[in-house]
C-alpha cells in the first residue's frame, strides 16, 4: 500500500497583488544605444547576446498585455528606457513616450496595476561617457528624466520604482567588474551607490510633489545572508560585514536618508526624512560566507542541493529570514519586487513559485505587511552578462520567431492568481 501527503491548499488574501515583471533593457530589443548595447558590442555577453535580439517587445506591446490579461495578472511591473526617451542630453524622444503611454493605458484598461521602474542598471551612452552614477552630475540628469517621465505619465502611475538594485550595478560594474562601465575602482563603486541614494530621495520628493497619492519605493537585491562556519567567530562577524555593506547600509539610506560607512560619513547627503512608501525586495538565493586569509567570501553548495540553470543555491526559506529582517528594522510594507528562477526545461519553476509563496505567508502570518508579489520574469529575456542563455520566463520567447508560449509554470502561475489558492 502506498501513502501520499496531501497539503492543503493555503487561500491568498485579497490584499496580495499577485503580478509578474520585466525591465525596459531586457525585453524591449531594437538598435538602441546605452550602456549595454555597447557592453554587448565589446563581446562581453555570453554567446554573443546582444539587447536588441531580445524578446522584442516594443512592437508587440498588445500581443504581451494581452498574454498578461489571459494569465490573470493584477499588476505589473515594466520599466522606461532612459537611452530610448533621451538619446542624447536634453534631446526628448516624445513618440517614444506616447508609445509607453499607450502600453500603461492598456494595462489600466485591462484592470492591471503597473508598477513603473526609472532605472534599471542601463545608462544612456552620453551619461555613461561622463562617469555615470560615479559623476555627481548624473545625479541631475536623472532627476531631469524623473522630470520628463512625470510629465508623460504621471497622471496615468502612482506607483514607481526609482533605481533597481543599485547594490548590484556597483558591484558588478565596479568590484567584478563583468557589467559596464567595467572597471575595477572601490572608490567609484561607493560614490555611485552613494550617489544613487541621493538620486533616489529626490526623486521621491519630485514624484510626490507632482502626484500626492504616488507611492515610490527602491527595489534592492537582499540575500539571505548566513556563515558557512557559524561556531566560527570570523566568519560570524564577516557576515555581518558583507550583509551591512551589500543591504542593510543601503536599506537605511534610501529609507530615512541617513548613510554610514561604507556610502557615508553618519550624514544625510540629501536631509532626513521618511523616502520610501513601499521597500522593493529582489530576492533569488541565500549568500554564504566564510573569512580567509586569501578569499573573503564564498559559495559552498552542498553535493544535493537544489540549485537552478546559473547554479544559484534554491532556498525559499531565505525569502521569509529577508523579510523578517527587514520588517525589525523598519515597518513600511514590503513589495517582493523580484523572485523567480532560470528554468529553460521549466523543470522546478512550479515547486519555486510554491515554495516561496508559502514562505511569504508564513511571514505575513507573522506579521511582516507583504503586499505584493513580482514573478520574474514574465517572459524569457535577456539576462545581463548571461545574454539570451538564461530563461527565467513564465512565457516561453522563441529566440528567432519571438514567438510566445505560456509555460506549465505560467498556466500555474495563472490559474493561482485566479483561484487566489496555492496548491503542490
Amino acid at each position: 500500500m502506498s501513502t501520499e501527503t496531501f497539503i492543503s491548499p493555503i487561500q491568498l488574501p485579497d490584499d496580495l497583488l499577485l503580478g509578474c515583471g520585466t525591465s525596459a533593457t531586457q525585453i524591449e530589443g531594437g538598435d538602441v544605444e546605452h550602456s549595454w548595447s555597447r557592453w554587448c558590442d565589446l563581446g562581453k555577453v555570453k554567446n554573443g547576446s546582444h539587447t536588441r535580439d531580445s524578446a522584442g517587445h516594443w512592437t508587440r506591446i498588445d500581443e504581451d498585455v494581452a498574454l498578461l490579461v489571459e494569465m490573470k495578472q493584477q499588476t505589473y511591473r515594466l520599466g522606461v528606457e532612459w537611452a530610448r526617451l533621451e538619446p542624447t542630453k536634453g534631446a526628448r524622444n516624445d513618440a517614444a513616450m506616447e508609445r509607453y503611454r499607450y502600453e500603461i493605458e492598456l494595462l489600466l484598461a485591462n484592470g492591471i496595476v503597473p508598477l513603473v521602474t526609472l532605472h534599471h542598471f542601463t545608462n544612456p551612452l552620453w551619461v555613461e561617457d561622463q562617469g555615470g552614477w560615479a559623476h555627481p552630475q548624473t545625479i541631475q540628469d536623472y532627476l531631469a528624466f524623473v522630470r520628463y517621465v512625470m510629465d508623460g505619465l504621471g497622471d496615468l502611475v502612482s506607483d514607481w520604482v526609482t533605481i533597481n538594485e543599485p547594490n548590484v550595478f556597483a558591484y558588478y560594474g565596479y568590484r567584478l567588474a563583468i557589467w559596464p562601465p567595467g572597471k575595477r575602482r572601490l572608490w567609484n563603486m561607493r560614490n555611485a551607490v552613494r550617489n544613487m541614494m541621493r538620486a533616489h530621495i529626490h526623486a521621491y520628493r519630485i514624484i510626490h510633489e507632482r502626484r500626492r497619492d504616488a507611492n515610490v519605493g527602491m527595489a534592492i537585491h537582499y540575500g539571505d545572508f548566513r556563515a558557512i562556519n557559524p561556531d566560527k567567530t570570523s566568519d560570524r562577524l564577516y557576515r555581518r560585514v558583507a550583509e551591512h555593506c551589500f543591504q542593510n547600509a543601503l536599506l537605511l539610506a534610501h529609507t530615512s536618508g541617513y548613510c554610514v560607512f561604507p556610502y557615508g560619513f553618519n550624514d544625510y547627503p540629501a536631509g532626513s526624512g521618511k523616502f520610501a512608501d513601499f521597500i522593493g525586495v529582489n530576492y533569488y538565493q541565500p549568500i554564504r560566507v566564510r573569512c580567509t586569509a586569501k578569499r573573503k567570501q564564498a559559495m559552498i553548495v552542498p553535493p544535493d542541493a537544489p540549485m537552478n540553470d546559473l547554479r544559484w543555491l534554491i532556498d525559499a526559506e531565505g525569502l521569509y529570514n529577508v523579510v523578517k529582517d527587514i520588517h525589525s528594522y523598519v515597518g513600511t510594507p514590503i513589495y517582493i519586487t523580484e523572485n523567480g528562477t532560470a528554468d529553460a526545461k521549466d523543470a522546478f519553476r512550479r515547486k519555486f513559485i510554491f515554495d516561496h509563496l508559502t514562505q511569504l505567508m508564513r511571514a505575513r502570518n507573522d506579521g511582516v505587511k507583504i503586499e505584493r508579489y513580482y514573478h520574474w520574469s514574465f517572459m524569457d529575456n535577456f539576462e545581463w552578462a548571461e545574454g539570451l542563455s538564461a530563461k527565467f520566463g513564465l512565457v516561453e520567447v522563441e529566440p528567432t520567431t519571438k514567438e510566445r508560449r505560456v509555460r506549465p509554470s505560467g498556466k500555474y502561475y495563472a490559474d493561482l492568481c485566479e483561484s487566489r489558492l496555492l496548491t503542490p
